[in-house]
Order: structure tokens, then C-alpha cells, then sequence
């Protein structure tokens, strides 16, 4: 629905069916997973402060993050005409960097904790987004625009997200430590679809060195999701490492 929508008209009979699906099934599969010995999702986990702290930023990082490796490609091909090797040539310092950081993070947080790493991954992310939606034009100013967005990408991202899952098990006996951890992939996943949907709702079919403002509305909505995720992972996640009280 998403998706389709404005292209297909927000009337068209697929679009209402599919809203109209959310909105039924939605709610059944919550009923459903509260009443179900063996629930495919744990709702009686999401009680506890940490784990839907945890998830709720894990989705509004990947609302952004994991979308943002599609409309990047995008942008470069329809606005400034790059062949796809020149945008895989672009791409790869975002990989390289969240190697590094990856390595360099999980060190720092075994030994000073988790939430100052948390706190300065989320704030590189905000940065690096804001950076970018400041910066880029429809002319190619690759390394003042895209290329800080894509290496703070990679490096916040490997500072918040592989910390954010390790701190939330912290949180959590280690009877639910398959649910949980499943659970933070799961909304990783529908996270990443839903972003997907949303920025190719947002651009459409615009090409172009005139499509440039079409891709303006998503690269606020991508702030605007950094930003919200930083303020629960500063505000509402659990900073004092203490166990759930679910341990049965």
C-alpha cells in the first residue's frame, strides 16, 4: 500500500484491500501472540523497558539505514548519470569504515561500557544525515555530500547497532535470549522493508538532473528517523546494566 500507493492512486481496490489487511491482521496477530502457548512473537518480553527501548530504536535506525543503501545508488544513477561500477566504487568506503569501527567499537564497549558508544554512534548518524540532506545537489559533489554521509553511515551503524543488540541481552536473562535476539532481527527486517517502501513512495519515478528535489522530502524524513532514534537511545534506553525481571 505503501508503495503502490501513489503511483496506483490511494482508491485503487489492491491499495485499500492492502491497508485494510493491516489493519485487521495487525491486531490479530497480537491477539494471537498473547493468547498462543508458543507465540511466534513474545509479546510479554516487549513489556520490559529494554527491549522495546532496544527495538524501537534497532527500527528506526534500519527505517533509515538499510534504505538508504538503495536510494544512495539511485540518486547517483538518476540525478547524476553514474554507471553502476562508478556507484559500487562509491559505495564501498560505507563498508570499509563500519569494518573498522566494528572492531574498534566492540573493544571500547567491553571495556567503558555501552552507552557512551551508543550515544556517540547516534549522534554520527544524525550528523551524517543532516550532512547530506545540507550538501547534495544535483551536480556530482561526491566527496563534500555523499561520501562523510556514507563513511559516518558505516561508522555509526557499526557503533549503535551490534552494541545496541549486545546491551539489550545485558538487559535480558539468558533463558529469552533466543527470543529476544530474534526478536531485534525480525524488526531489523520489517524495518528495512517499511524504509524501502516509505523513500520509493517519497521519489517516485523521478530522473533526472530535475529529479534532485523529488529526493529532498526523503533525505529529511532520514534525519528526522537518525534523530528520533538518537533520543531513545540517549533518553529511554536502560543505562544500568541490571537483568529483566522475566526469567521463566
Amino acid at each position: 500500500a505503501v508503495s503502490q500507493g501513489p503511483a496506483w492512486g490511494w482508491t485503487d481496490p489492491i491499495v485499500v484491500g492492502s491497508l485494510v489487511a493491516a489493519v485487521v491482521l495487525g491486531p490479530l496477530f497480537v491477539f494471537q501472540s498473547r493468547r498462543h502457548p508458543a507465540p511466534l512473537l513474545n509479546l510479554t518480553l516487549f513489556v520490559e523497558k529494554p527491549v522495546w527501548t532496544a527495538n524501537l530504536a534497532n527500527f528506526l535506525l534500519h527505517v533509515a539505514g538499510m534504505s538508504s543503501w538503495l536510494m544512495w545508488p539511485l540518486y547517483m544513477s538518476r540525478v547524476w548519470g553514474w554507471d553502476k561500477f562508478t556507484i559500487g566504487i562509491a559505495l564501498t568506503p560505507g563498508p570499509v569504515f563500519s569494518g573498522i569501527a566494528t572492531s574498534v567499537a566492540g573493544r571500547l564497549s567491553d571495556k567503558y561500557g555501552y552507552k557512551w558508544m551508543l550515544r556517540i554512534g547516534s549522534l554520527v548518524l544524525v550528523l551524517g544525515m543532516s550532512w547530506q540532506w545540507y550538501s547534495i545537489g544535483p551536480d556530482a559533489n561526491y566527496f563534500t555530500s555523499l561520501f562523510p554521509t556514507i563513511a559516518a553511515m558505516g561508522t555509526g551503524w557499526a557503533m549503535v547497532s551490534p552494541q545496541l543488540n549486545g546491551a539489550l541481552l545485558k538487559h535480558v536473562h539468558q533463558n529469552y535470549w533466543g527470543e529476544v535476539n530474534a526478536s531485534f532481527n525480525t524488526v531489523r527486517n520489517v524495518a528495512a522493508a517499511f524504509g524501502i517502501a516509505v523513500a520509493i513512495a517519497l521519489v517516485g519515478e523521478a530522473t533526472g538532473v530535475g529529479a534532485a528535489p523529488a529526493f529532498e522530502p526523503l533525505w529529511i524524513f532520514y534525519v528526522v528517523m537518525m534523530a528520533l532514534m538518537a533520543l531513545t537511545v540517549c533518553f529511554l534506553f536502560p543505562t544500568k546494566e541490571t537483568v529483566s525481571s522475566t526469567q521463566s
